[in-house]
């Protein structure tokens, strides 16, 4: 199986940010571990949306949490395993350790919505899972548990096919200029109160492309969220502040951003995906 992409293998080596006061998300509830019968004999009948995810003037920031390898598993649902952040930046940084994805994304203008495209999203970093069916294999392979929307069709895609598709707002702001580091500022809420905001000053650049693949399952089935971005990425140093009962709090059981979290963004760029969704199929079943 191949590694993660370029820029997960820079991701990880540095977090300021500044929040107060703010309202807490409403605990989610944690994945199920549904006992769905996977296909057998062939590749499963999936049906396949596609998003015509193509937008413009993307930017994105990147929170990488590293967390304890049992507790990124006792959250994953069946069929799913970390992966282990060791050689995403060198060294020992992250060995024994999982990687919690928190990132907010924007786009100035996009196929499936009207205007501008938020979206604030948390995913673990994960070993690609045994499920039925050819597909490309992905650089890097992620389990999503949350995604924070308002995108009318984005909703109705996700729900259908059992995403934690949870209302909400991502507001991201990324400022500097190529003679100093880039300050990426972000906040992510749902239902109206804070999940997550962060901080991140960057200026080591890297190559930010490839296929990253973000799955989820439920009693629904099995899908995964291809994403291809071809842009120029900065890492650099993350802070950050998580919601107490927050999607992102509870995935990680932060508060706040250990301080040798990396942080990664871009300013601009674009972006494809497609979304595939493979009913009654469940990984390693």
């Amino acid at each position: 199986m191949k590694g993660p992409g370029p820029l997960v293998l820079v991701v990880l080596l540095f977090l300021p940010l500044v929040l107060a006061g703010c309202l807490s998300e409403p605990a989610p509830s944690l994945p199920e571990r549904p006992d769905v019968p996977s296909s057998d004999g062939g590749p499963p009948e999936g049906m396949a949306y596609d998003l015509d995810a193509n937008g413009t003037g993307c930017a994105l920031a990147v929170a990488v949490v590293l967390v304890p390898m049992d507790r990124a598993a006792d959250v994953l649902p069946m069929g799913f395993e970390p992966r282990d952040a060791s050689g995403l930046v060198g060294a020992d940084v992250g060995a024994g350790r999982a990687a919690v994805l928190l990132d907010a994304v924007r786009c100035e203008d996009f196929d499936l919505s009207e205007g501008s495209y938020d979206v604030g999203e948390v995913s673990i970093l994960v070993e690609a899972p045994d499920v039925p069916g050819e597909r490309a294999q992905a650089d890097a392979d992620y389990y999503r548990f949350a995604v924070h929307t308002t995108d009318p069709e984005l909703v109705a895609t996700f729900e259908q096919a059992g995403w934690n598709v949870v209302p909400g707002r991502s507001r991201l702001e990324i400022t500097g200029a190529a003679d100093r580091p880039l300050l990426g500022q972000a906040t992510v809420q749902a239902n109206g109160r804070l999940a997550f905001e962060m901080s991140i000053r960057a200026a080591a650049t890297t190559p930010y492309q490839g296929l990253h693949r973000f799955w989820h399952a439920s009693t629904e089935g099995t899908g995964h969220l291809d994403v291809t971005f071809d842009a120029e990425a900065v890492a650099g140093q993350a802070s950050c502040t998580i919601a107490s009962a927050s999607s992102a709090a509870l995935v990680t059981g932060f508060s706040s951003c250990p301080a040798d979290t990396p942080g990664v963004l871009v300013q601009a760029g674009g972006w494809e995906g497609r979304f595939f969704h493979y009913p009654g199929v469940r990984p390693g079943a």
